[in-house]
């Protein structure tokens, strides 16, 4: 976790940055600020967890400045430092959801308490959120099970229909099934000069033909989805199935979403579908991913106080500095520069 210290005095955050074993407490980095304004821009760049912050600073306080920060990423935790013991200040604090106030002078080990506080508080949130995440990929796989297992079911009943069908036509007479008169019909059509020979006719002639086409009928079989396209299905299904997958990737945006899951989700050769989807929407299948979560990163950004790391995972990052590259390749800017050109319009 990294931890942001900031106070007009540059002597008091360094001797917070350099007083304690930072690392055996469960800080990997400390960041230090003299101003609010520097805060600020400390906050912007670089993901903070904790925040340790002074009071009383010319310009802008502690308080202002824990404010804005709070509304910005809602996740932060703030511990106050002040040696002003004054009601109103320790009452705006806890208004505004922090994490600890303490009274200056504060011994190290009573700081070192405050921060291990207050990241078991964000481990506790983490895990929660996770367990929550985990449960919904869960409810998304059983879903998934029980779509699939209901296709299964429809093709299954499909194929009992296309042979029953198949029985009816051969009981009305279609050629091929309807006896003697029947057979010797065909084979003379076919040139053959005894019942053997129209029995061989049979087998090589039209019923053949009609045969295939039978198979191509029975809805829901490998054989109607297949036919003779040799291993390809037919295009108006492919489209269908591609509507399919953009409705899917638009509401699970917060997963890591991969060429084979997607194409197992409408049962299709990986290679087959990745060509298709980009005959089909002009992306390829990765960029249309990639555009479609920094399309929504956009919208968190700009119209919702969630914190830059929140709005990463709500787009299937888990890596804060994976997302901020991600979205400045995309959109020339970093999350939190975007989100303050988008709180300036």
């Amino acid at each position: 976790m990294n931890l942001l210290a900031v106070d007009d005095e540059r002597e008091v955050v360094e001797a917070l940055r350099q007083g304690l074993n930072w690392k055996e407490i469960g800080i990997e980095q400390v960041y230090t600020a003299i101003s609010a304004m520097e805060g600020r821009e400390v906050l912007c760049q670089t993901p903070i967890d904790i925040l340790l912050c002074d009071i009383e600073m010319p310009r802008e306080n502690g308080l202002s400045f824990c404010r804005w920060a709070k509304g910005q990423y809602p996740e932060l935790e703030c511990i106050f430092l002040t040696s002003h013991a004054e009601f109103d200040y320790a009452r705006e604090a806890l208004l505004l959801g922090s994490c600890d106030y303490i009274l200056q002078p504060a011994s190290y080990k009573e700081i070192a308490e405050s921060v291990g506080r207050a990241i078991k508080k964000i481990e506790q949130k983490r895990e929660h959120s996770r367990l929550e995440r985990q449960g919904k990929e869960m409810m998304d796989s059983f879903l998934k099970l029980l779509g699939e297992q209901e296709q299964a079911e429809e093709a299954r009943l499909a194929g009992e229909h296309g042979a029953a069908r198949t029985e009816r036509e051969r009981d009305r007479g279609t050629p091929g099934y309807a006896g003697q008169d029947t057979r010797q019909g065909i084979g003379q059509e076919w040139g053959a000069g005894d019942r053997q020979g129209q029995e061989w006719g049979i087998g090589s002639g039209r019923l053949g033909q009609e045969r295939e086409e039978t198979g191509r009928d029975i809805a829901g079989g490998e054989a109607g989805w297949w036919g003779s396209s040799g291993g390809y299905p037919e295009e108006d299904e492919d489209q269908e199935r591609i509507k399919k997958v953009i409705f899917y990737i638009q509401n699970h945006l917060d997963q890591d979403l991969t060429r084979n899951e997607l194409a197992e989700y409408v049962h299709l050769n990986p290679e087959y579908f990745s060509k298709y989807f980009k005959k089909q929407t002009g992306y390829l299948l990765k960029d249309y991913i990639l555009q479609e979560k920094m399309k929504l990163a956009r919208q968190l950004l700009a119209n919702t106080n969630l914190s830059i790391n929140m709005v990463a995972t709500r787009v299937g990052y888990f890596n804060f500095s994976h997302f901020s590259k991600a979205f400045k390749k995309l959109e020339g800017m970093t999350p939190g520069e975007y989100r303050q050109a988008a709180k300036q319009k």
